[in-house]
């Protein structure tokens, strides 16, 4: 007998812990197996853009380039437009890109270990 928890249902959330006693017909038991922890986490992670603005405007050469800077969770992975950003300790990350003449379309993703995901879509605008 293999169990991977797969097929099992949760609704205490954070630790749950799982073990398993054999029994026959006649009630002989072996002992307990080990214990299998698993986390339950049903909540989108944070996700939060916090430089620059939605919206905001970009003007002139020197400021084509431009760090976008966010702050999420802990074990938390992040993408901006499908490129991976680093995040610290602090849950702080920042991505770097380079806009495009008008409107630049992003969209941030954060994804935890539960496989939950938080979007959010801005734009910043360039002219030269």
């Amino acid at each position: 007998f293999n169990f991977d928890g797969s097929n099992a249902y949760f609704n205490k959330k954070g630790e749950n812990i799982i073990t398993a006693v054999a029994s026959d017909n006649q009630n002989n038991q072996r002992p307990a197996s080990n214990e299998l922890k698993i986390n339950y986490d049903n909540e989108p992670p944070i996700l939060e853009i916090t430089s620059p603005a939605n919206n905001s405007e970009f003007n002139g050469s020197k400021n084509k380039i431009v760090d976008i800077i966010g702050k999420t969770e802990l074990g938390v992975n992040v993408t901006v437009n499908n490129r991976f950003a680093l995040v610290s300790s602090d849950g702080v990350f920042t991505s770097r890109f380079e806009l495009k003449e008008g409107d630049n379309q992003f969209t941030a993703v954060a994804h935890d270990k539960a496989g939950n995901e938080t979007k959010v879509d801005f734009t910043l605008l360039w002219r030269l």
